[in-house]
């Protein structure tokens, strides 16, 4: 790998990785959580952008083309839209989980 092609993947990256980021923020403040939640959409963000941005943003390419003109730039909105969305989902996820340990503690509690 040459100089030049490591720093085009590192600048790729870095661009996924704050789109990320901020994806998770705009989360965080809109559903204004808690600090420890809203470090975990920072992180969930982050993540879901930096890996599965490189294999989502090809997917969404068609639609990114119609919305953003220049091409540099569906990076960073298909990074941030990554994030987001992987915030959503795993927020979803972990919603469902919570709700099926409070069923559960429901159910095991003794009525008399």
């Amino acid at each position: 790998m040459t100089t030049d092609s490591l720093a085009e993947f590192l600048g790729d990256k870095l661009q996924l990785i704050f789109a990320g980021f901020f994806g998770g923020l705009m989360r965080w403040i809109t559903l204004r959580e808690r600090w420890q939640d809203g470090l975990l959409s920072l992180l969930g963000g982050t993540v879901c952008a930096a890996y599965l941005g490189p294999a989502a943003i090809p997917l969404f390419e068609p639609a990114l083309r119609l919305v953003v003109v220049e091409p540099d730039a569906r990076l960073g909105v298909g990074g941030f839209l990554i994030g987001l969305g992987g915030v959503v989902v795993t927020g979803f996820l972990l919603d469902l989980w919570k709700l099926r340990a409070l069923m559960g503690a429901v159910k095991g509690s003794d009525p008399a």
